[in-house]
């Protein structure tokens, strides 16, 4: 248990580590990378750690995984520089959520390490070859690891993927054995987060509620590590002894046609590895699912990778979402997400290469539909209001705004000609609150919604110019707070 534990702090601290860098790469996703910290802090440790390792400069132990960790947390900072207070904010109006993803974290990842527990031998298929690949990233003094089969020579296989539980290993002192089951536990709780702050995301993009979105991710998570394909229902129905002879061979998977008499208990009976046939239920191909590697007990590229391919899917729909994500100065402006994106579609082919295709094809489509989607950068006069010889126009994908939050012009009528007179922004601006959706004036008080960001932003014009007099936070953080408004009489309504 203490074991298990320090692992679970492990991955935590590197969770933490890596989320105000998470917030920035995130910044168009309403959970603002709460629960895709997980794969991402593991990620950049991990390959710091590689890296680290290729360096050849300091040998492979605790001490270069903790400079990995403050390679990651200086990224951090720099990333999060001034927006501190903004992270406090997010984190306290978003209390209950940040609760229910570290609730089901932690569950998954304690579930699969007490079935991990009960059936710890690593000792069938190809696990002995899987451990083997472990011992070799904890053991060897540099990177890339020694190969154990061939002396002298490197591993010669897509080995990110131990190299990671590796680092865990590494850094919590833990053995190779004990790491292996913990590293399955890893790879469940990393694939069930990831889904299920994809599946939130984008839930609540959809502008479904934060209540049915949560519930939406918890679903993920389940139908990803839980469900399987029907054979389980047949399974039951097996037991129950439902059906006759004709309707289980025309099921047509092994080990299930001809009758059987119904088991004893709710569950089938058989002795052996009766539930191997849920992977074999189409003859001579394999269909297995996650469930079935970890009672296994298979740590293998493709399972490992689960939490990782759901990652590089949320930076595609953050790639989306950017306004201009192609332009120089935007993947200059945002080089978190240009970071993050390089290190998960790299090490993509690193931990399954099957899977690099699909990662690859996510990422490359993402930027191309951004470049249909926002071909009229701005979306200047997206917004319009006017009072008097004064013009208030938005502009939500302004790219020049720091940080590509969007801004409003204020223009005033000359004798000849229209001129600008200032150009207003958030005194907190973040990156995709769409600052300028919508706009109202009522000659000195002119009031700016961010639904991205869920606020409303008051300015007043006064004879040095325009000056912010103050936000309006969206009740209980809620998403689209400002897509309209209108001023008038001392009254703003939103």
């Amino acid at each position: 248990m203490l074991a298990a534990l320090s692992w679970l702090l492990a991955l935590e601290l590197f969770a933490l580590a890596s989320y105000p860098l998470a917030y920035r790469v995130f910044s168009r996703l309403p959970d603002r990378g709460w629960a895709l910290s997980k794969p991402l802090g593991l990620l950049l440790v991990g390959l710091g750690t590689w890296g680290i390792g290729l360096s050849h400069v300091i040998v492979n132990s605790r001490l270069s995984v903790t400079l990995a960790l403050g390679i990651v947390l200086l990224l951090s900072w720099r990333a999060a520089r001034g927006r501190s207070a903004e992270m406090r904010a997010f984190l306290r109006a978003h209390l209950s959520l940040v609760l229910a993803t570290e609730l089901l974290f932690i569950a998954a990842f304690l579930g699969v390490a007490a079935l991990r527990a009960a059936v710890s031998d690593i000792a069938n298929t190809e696990q002995p070859m899987d451990l083997m690949f472990l011992n070799a990233v904890v053991t060897s003094p540099y990177y890339p690891p020694n190969d154990p089969w061939l002396a002298g020579e490197a591993v010669s296989y897509y080995y990110m993927g131990y190299l990671f539980m590796g680092t865990l290993a590494l850094f919590t002192g833990l053995a190779t054995p004990v790491a292996y089951n913990l590293g399955l536990a890893t790879a469940a709780a990393l694939g069930a987060v990831a889904a299920f702050g994809l599946t939130f995301n984008l839930i609540r993009l959809a502008r479904g509620s934060e209540n049915g979105a949560v519930l939406g991710g918890t679903a993920a998570a389940f139908l990803l590590l839980v469900a399987s394909n029907l054979s389980g229902a047949l399974e039951l129905g097996r037991a129950a002894g439902a059906g006759g002879a004709a309707f289980w061979e025309s099921v047509g998977i092994e080990g299930l046609s001809g009758l059987a008499a119904p088991s004893a208990t709710w569950y089938p009976e058989e002795a052996g590895w009766w539930w191997w046939r849920a992977s074999r239920v189409i003859p001579d191909a394999i269909t297995e699912f996650p469930l079935f590697s970890l009672v296994l007990g298979d740590l293998h590229p493709h399972v490992m990778s689960m939490g990782f391919l759901l990652l590089t899917a949320a930076l595609a729909v953050q790639a989306y979402l950017l306004p201009d994500a192609l332009r120089l100065r935007t993947l200059v402006r945002e080089w978190p997400l240009a970071l993050a994106a390089v290190a998960s579609l790299g090490a993509l082919g690193a931990i399954n290469l099957w899977d690099l295709p699909i990662g690859f094809v996510m990422l490359a489509g993402a930027l191309m539909l951004n470049a249909a989607r926002h071909e009229r950068t701005m979306r200047f006069g997206a917004a319009v209001a006017m009072s008097g010889g004064t013009a208030i126009v938005g502009a939500p994908h302004d790219p020049d705004a720091a940080p590509a939050g969007g801004s409003v012009f204020v223009y005033v009528r000359g004798p000849k000609r229209w001129r600008r007179e200032a150009r207003l922004g958030p005194a907190d601006p973040h990156a995709g609150a769409a600052f300028g959706t919508s706009v109202a004036f009522d000659g000195t008080l002119a009031v700016a919604g961010a639904p991205s960001g869920g606020a409303v932003y008051l300015f007043r014009r006064a004879n040095a110019g325009w000056h912010q007099l103050t936000t309006i936070r969206a009740p209980g953080g809620a998403l689209d707070f400002g897509r309209s408004v209108a001023v008038g009489d001392g009254l703003i309504a939103v």
